[in-house]
């Protein structure tokens, strides 16, 4: 009996140890996830910003047509 028991909580320590690497991967894929969503809002705002400045300086040369 003692060997099975033994056997049986070297099984549940693997699951454990098993379900806490999979939490461990879940987690760090959701931190880059939310890492890559504030950086593509950044970028967004970015290239705005830079539209924005070219619309202005460059803005009655964009709409003449050299046609």
């Amino acid at each position: 009996m003692r060997i099975r028991s033994a056997q049986a909580r070297a099984r549940r320590g693997e699951r454990a140890s098993a379900a806490i690497v999979v939490l461990l991967l879940l987690l760090l894929t959701l931190a880059f996830a939310a890492g890559n969503s504030v950086t593509l809002r950044s970028l967004k705002r970015e290239l705005q910003l830079v539209e924005q400045r070219q619309l202005k300086e460059y803005g009655s040369a964009i709409n003449v047509h050299p046609f």
